[in-house]
């Protein structure tokens, strides 16, 4: 919506997404590698887009519902040994 990399908005929304995506990661540390946990929590940060665009398309139950089992998921499967 706001493209432009010099917009407030858009400065605001970048250091608003970084800074959920470094509390993720900040987590998931505590459960796995530091490289791990930090693609973990960027793919987790795509989730959440994805599921928060379901929701404002009006599937917001659906979107709810498939993130967290796909979350799970997610975290599940990057705990386990490489």
């Amino acid at each position: 919506e706001f493209g432009d990399p010099g917009h407030p908005i858009f400065e605001a929304v970048v250091r608003q997404k970084n800074g959920l995506k470094r509390r993720m990661q900040s987590i998931l540390e505590e459960m796995m590698p530091h490289g791990r946990a930090e693609s973990v929590a960027a793919t987790l940060l795509m989730l959440i887009e994805g599921a928060t665009l379901l929701a404002q398309m009006g599937q917001a139950e659906a979107a709810i519902r498939d993130s967290r089992k796909a979350a799970m998921g997610i975290v599940a499967a990057s705990r386990r040994p490489q």
